[in-house]
């Protein structure tokens, strides 16, 4: 299953979702900027959901 997230601000937010249905795939849209979500908070999130054995683009 591939989920398609709304980017928040808030880290928690971003996490619910793909915490609660286990997802193959997450697609994050949305941020401040695309350049700045790309390069400051994409990595914390891959890195993270890695971990948890949760791949996404």
């Amino acid at each position: 299953m591939t989920i398609v997230e709304l980017y928040d601000s808030k880290p928690i937010k971003n996490i619910i979702g793909t915490l609660a249905l286990n997802p193959d795939k997450v697609i994050y849209i949305g941020g401040d900027s695309i350049k700045h979500f790309e390069n400051k908070k994409l990595p914390i999130l891959r890195n993270y959901f890695n971990k948890k054995g949760v791949y996404f683009t």
